[in-house]
């Protein structure tokens, strides 16, 4: 049921990021850079910014893992792309007013891309509504579930078991999207970079 809801967006092109998306877009990579580059990279640019030396802070960005697609390929590239290896997420991001918020819409589009482009990446739609202080992320539960598999308590892989067991209703609720806070994705992604850092 869920990939029949899917397939009705896959003939639709996606839109160009305007200056608003393009803001929300560099906000969330900014964060994402506090944990996949090093921070003397991260404190660098945060002073340039705040010099507004716009040169140096570009020639800065070239050194960083963390970067906005070219629009221009569509969805050969998420929203936003950091090197390979280091995040397990293909993320898009959206910050709409009321009638253009679409999260699930978001999500299903980088469901989509994944499978266009036969990634092996983990679905996650970063989304914000004009007005709202909290950012939310919506992922499947299954892709939440083994991005927690990661956390040093293992509490992901316990998760993944119970639900391995169930039902065939409990797996198809696995495919199903999720929403978790900002805070919580990037406290996972964390634990993940950790992990694989060894």
């Amino acid at each position: 049921m869920a990939n029949q809801k899917l397939s009705k967006s896959k003939g639709k092109k996606r839109a160009k990021s305007g200056p608003k998306g393009a803001a929300f877009e560099a906000k969330i990579a900014t964060m994402l850079r506090t944990i996949y580059d090093p921070a003397e990279l991260v404190q660098a640019m945060t002073l340039a910014a705040k010099a507004k030396q716009r040169k140096e802070w570009s020639r800065l960005l070239k050194s960083s893992v963390v970067r906005r697609s070219e629009q221009a390929r569509g969805a050969k590239e998420a929203d936003l792309v950091v090197d390979p290896g280091l995040c397990p997420c293909w993320i898009e991001c959206q910050d709409a007013r009321d009638s253009g918020h679409t999260p699930l819409a978001k999500y299903a589009q980088a469901v989509l891309d994944i499978e266009d482009t036969k990634s092996d990446l983990l679905a996650a739609a970063v989304c914000h509504k004009t007005g709202e202080k909290k950012i939310g992320v919506w992922m499947s539960l299954q892709d939440l579930v083994v991005l927690a598999a990661a956390q040093p308590d293992g509490a992901g892989i316990r998760m993944g078991a119970a639900f391995q067991v169930g039902t065939s209703e409990a797996v198809e609720s696995m495919a199903q999207p999720v929403r978790l806070d900002l805070g919580d994705w990037l406290w996972l992604l964390r634990c993940w970079k950790e992990r694989a850092d060894g």
